[in-house]
């Protein structure tokens, strides 16, 4: 028995672009970063991988998704290799069988940068009014 299995959250780098291959068939690939955040390093370590969805899944993956979006991947590992001008490079794919949009954006890139702003701006509540000695009653004393 053998198990090739792998499952990442994280935020999509490079956007899908729908493709078709020579029978039609629908695929897309994008990258997902995720963070090492075991690191006792001030900075958390981020991996980059490659994400290649087909059929539904793809079309659905370059319609609702794009650069920022917090996507659950699950699929397979792949591995290639090629040759480019008499030079052999190798790849790592994660072949998504499964995809989870995990939160809602728009694709609008302006959009996007202004709701990332917003999410930065902290908000600070103001305090709580403390209650003063005319505020307790003899009731409010356990004992």
């Amino acid at each position: 028995m053998s198990i090739n299995k792998a499952i990442i959250v994280g935020h999509v780098g490079k956007a899908p672009e729908l493709k078709h291959g020579k029978t039609g068939a629908a695929f897309c690939s994008f990258t997902v970063a995720t963070q090492d955040n075991t690191s006792k390093d001030k900075e958390a370590k981020v991996d980059w991988h490659n994400v290649v969805a087909f059929g539904k899944t793809a079309e659905a993956c370059a319609k609702y998704i794009g650069k920022g979006h917090l996507v659950y991947i699950e699929g397979r590992i792949s591995y290639k290799s090629w040759e480019k001008d008499g030079k052999k490079f190798f790849g790592t794919d994660i072949l998504a069988s499964h995809v989870e949009f995990l939160e809602k954006k728009p694709l609008d890139s302006a959009i996007d940068t202004v709701a990332q702003a917003m999410e930065r701006v902290q908000y600070t509540p103001p305090p709580a009014p403390q209650p003063t000695l005319a505020d307790i009653t003899t009731e409010d004393i356990p004992f």
